[in-house]
């Protein structure tokens, strides 16, 4: 998708916005939708335009980002997508500040929590989807912080812990999964100095 294609949907929401000015009132799920939609579309811009350097990364591109900050915006822009299913946030106390950078720590948050609703959607357990964001000082590492998605979801083929993750590999192909979010998170991640790790 380039940039010129999601300008098109940036303009759509301007006029919806403008057509129906009490739809960007309340919080109905409409005006949810309409809020999630002119989020997605300046995200989306913003990576599109920026893919050419998206994996490269030198330590002056890094910024201060407030995490918690950065989860709370992603939590009101995945409302409407993730519904279904009961999502909390969780801050473990204070403000967590990592060096990256916000559009790119978006991208890896939304494409798990994505991940948590296939994974719940493939089991359908009977109490209901239950997916959580927690963010907290690492306990290894006091100067790192962690990042955990959790789900009660269908879980890995193989339990354990992975750290590696291939391009294209995927379990979901047949209901339209490419194998790569794990992927490009993995490396988004790596080029801001962290890393992913998947555990069942």
């Amino acid at each position: 998708v380039c940039s010129s294609d999601l300008s098109i949907v940036k303009v759509c929401w301007d006029q919806i916005a403008k057509a129906f000015p009490s739809l960007k009132q309340g919080d109905s799920i409409q005006a949810a939708a309409l809020k999630a939609l002119g989020e997605s579309s300046a995200l989306l811009t913003d990576v599109a335009r920026n893919s050419s350097n998206l994996l490269d990364t030198n330590a002056a591109d890094l910024k201060p980002i407030d995490l918690d900050q950065v989860a709370d915006a992603v939590g009101e822009l995945m409302k409407v997508r993730i519904r279904a299913c009961n999502v909390e946030i969780v801050h473990g106390g204070g403000h967590h500040w990592v060096l990256g950078h916000a559009v790119r720590i978006k991208q890896v948050m939304i494409n798990l929590l994505l991940n948590a609703v296939d994974a719940i959607a493939e089991m359908a357990p009977v109490e209901g989807g239950k997916i959580q964001l927690v963010i907290s000082n690492s306990v290894v590492d006091p100067k790192q912080v962690l990042v955990a998605v959790t789900d009660n979801g269908i879980g890995l083929n193989h339990p354990g812990e992975r750290t590696e993750f291939a391009a294209f590999a995927t379990t979901k192909k047949l209901r339209g999964g490419q194998g790569l979010g794990l992927w490009f998170c993995s490396r988004l991640v790596q080029a801001m100095g962290g890393r992913l790790t998947l555990k069942s």
